[in-house]
């Protein structure tokens, strides 16, 4: 077989997951990360989040890019891998037979690889797809390319300790990008843009190198109007054709390195720092065969804390174009409190342990959220839209569809400014599932291809929020199973963990893109709250 050339890799192999450091822990600040409940959130995200058509898998090597984080990913690997394996999805390399090939091949690593190289190497050990990533100083971030077409097919932040000034910036970054881009979805399709790589950003020093555009490649990849090629692995043709890089971008140079790659459009751009401490990033994104611009915004982001108060407001959004008078569809129903059965022991649905939960009454709406009834709050309180109404416009034949694109914060105000509240992660389970803990809203039977709105039913779009089917709770409560996922008020956070609030919020049920299994009543995801789905809406809830 052909000898792979140009892999370099510092250390070697292991595993799946490689390239490890000599220590016994994660600290910074004086704390420690939990390497069971990283493992867990990682195998969580990798089973949930990437496509069903992939099914073998090796994480090819983790990068320390803040040498002031003292890691011991020997221990992440090995209980990241246990985790992966035990939700029998995925065939993990092992590392035996990892470490076995690559000596009988004589193959070296380096952090940068081609995509024929990558081609080669799966098809050498066998897998579709490379995870790869880097450690900043306070957070990990993971992606995963296919092998066969060097496209990022999944990528994900995971926050290694409470205080994470850089996540909580570049997540409140990232969530405004994911919502720019989805307004000019229509115009990047007229275009014909289907993949994009970026050629420089230029950020201030609290920014660790590559950071930011790990940042923007997780939020372009989850945004999903383009195909991401990850700059990382451009380095190599870079120094290959020694190109010249640079902040601003050379049209000639950027053809030429398009070509070779495969990739449509590069975005650069510049963060500079604003004396209130907020940040603005000034982004465009270049076509590589016209060379005009065709998406440009500037992105003003900060702290949580330094966000205005009250209302969460975007200034780049642009009004509402149609409107008119809606007519309201929601109403509420008691659920009487009790003892109920929650979570489960299987730990495919991240839900473990089972356990007795004790619940209060409460308040319930029958339906979710339409997009006629979210207009009303948009009109009422100039609250910025939902990224799913495209170009600024009221869909107008989705009236009675539930409103998406909307993250947890906004779904927040939105029940507050109805005077409801956001669900609890227990309230949810307990109104799908009863006092009886049964596994779907209908009882008795298993699950059938027409009992709601998922991936089995064929629709490939949400359905009017009252659609009848057999996704009715006894008490009349529809689409808690399918239709859209719906945002709850709870950190995520694995049950039984001692450790207080988190960064992530808890997403429950399944949708028209999602299936049976996360169709059961204990199923668990998660997003960071500045994050906007295409098939994540509200449901809300209120005190008795």
């Amino acid at each position: 077989m052909k000898r792979i050339n140009r892999f370099h890799f510092n250390l070697m192999l292991i595993s799946g997951f490689l390239l490890f450091f000599e220590t016994t822990g994660v600290q910074a600040q004086g704390k420690f990360v939990d390497n069971e409940i990283l493992a867990g959130r990682i195998a969580n995200s990798v089973h949930q989040k990437i496509d069903r058509r992939y099914n073998t898998l090796a994480i090819s090597r983790i990068r320390l890019k803040d040498k002031t984080v003292r890691i011991n990913v020997n221990e992440l690997i090995d209980y990241s891998n246990v985790k992966i394996v035990r939700g029998r999805r995925f065939r993990v390399t092992d590392r035996s037979k990892l470490q076995l090939l690559l000596k009988e091949q004589r193959i070296q690593l380096s952090e940068f690889v081609s995509p024929n190289e990558y081609r080669e190497l799966g098809m050498l050990l066998g897998v579709q797809l490379f995870i790869y990533g880097n450690v900043y100083s306070d957070t990990l971030v993971l992606k995963a390319i296919d092998v066969q077409n060097s496209q990022i097919v999944w990528a994900e932040t995971f926050t290694l300790f409470d205080q994470n000034q850089n996540y909580e910036l570049l997540n409140d970054f990232s969530g405004k990008l994911i919502e720019s881009f989805g307004q000019d979805e229509q115009s990047l399709k007229e275009e014909d843009i289907k993949k994009v790589s970026f050629w420089s950003i230029d950020s201030p020093r609290i920014f660790e190198n590559g950071e930011v555009m790990d940042y923007m490649t997780v939020a372009l990849s989850t945004q999903g109007a383009v195909n991401v090629v990850d700059r990382e692995n451009l380095q190599l043709i870079y120094q290959e054709q020694k190109l010249n890089q640079q902040v601003f971008i050379d049209e000639s140079q950027a053809r030429r390195l398009g070509e070779l790659y495969g990739v449509d459009a590069f975005m650069y751009g510049k963060i500079t720092s604003k004396p209130d401490g907020s940040y603005l990033a000034s982004l465009k994104l270049m076509s590589i065969f016209s060379g005009v611009i065709i998406w440009a915004d500037l992105i003003k982001f900060s702290l949580p804390e330094e966000k205005e108060k009250g209302k969460l407001m975007n200034p780049f959004t642009r009004k509402i174009q149609k409107s008119g008078k809606r007519k309201a569809n929601s109403g509420q129903v008691a659920l009487r409190g009790g003892v109920f059965v929650m979570g489960s022991n299987d730990p495919l649905y991240n839900a473990s342990p089972e356990r007795a939960v004790r619940i209060k009454s409460f308040y319930i709406d029958i339906y979710e959220t339409s997009n006629n009834e979210y207009l009303q709050f948009v009109e009422s309180t100039g609250h910025r839209l939902p990224t799913s109404w495209k170009n600024g416009e009221f869909p107008e034949n989705l009236g009675d569809h539930p409103v998406v694109g909307v993250s947890w914060e906004d779904a927040k105000m939105y029940c507050q400014h109805l005077g409801k509240r956001l669900l609890t992660e227990r309230e949810w389970e307990y109104a799908i599932r009863g006092s009886k803990a049964r596994k779907y809203p209908w009882d008795g039977i298993g699950f059938g291809s027409g009992f709601a709105v998922t991936r089995e039913s064929g629709t490939r779009s949400s359905q009017p929020v009252q659609t009848r089917n057999r996704d009715v709770t006894p008490e009349g409560i529809a689409h808690l199973a399918g239709n859209v996922r719906e945002h709850v008020a709870d950190y995520y956070k694995p049950y039984g963990s001692k450790s207080a609030g988190g960064t992530q919020r808890v997403i429950r049920g399944a949708s028209w893109a999602f299936g049976a299994f996360e169709a059961a009543g204990f199923f668990r995801g998660y997003s960071s709250p500045n994050l906007a789905w295409p098939d994540v809406g509200i449901r809300c809830g209120r005190d008795i």
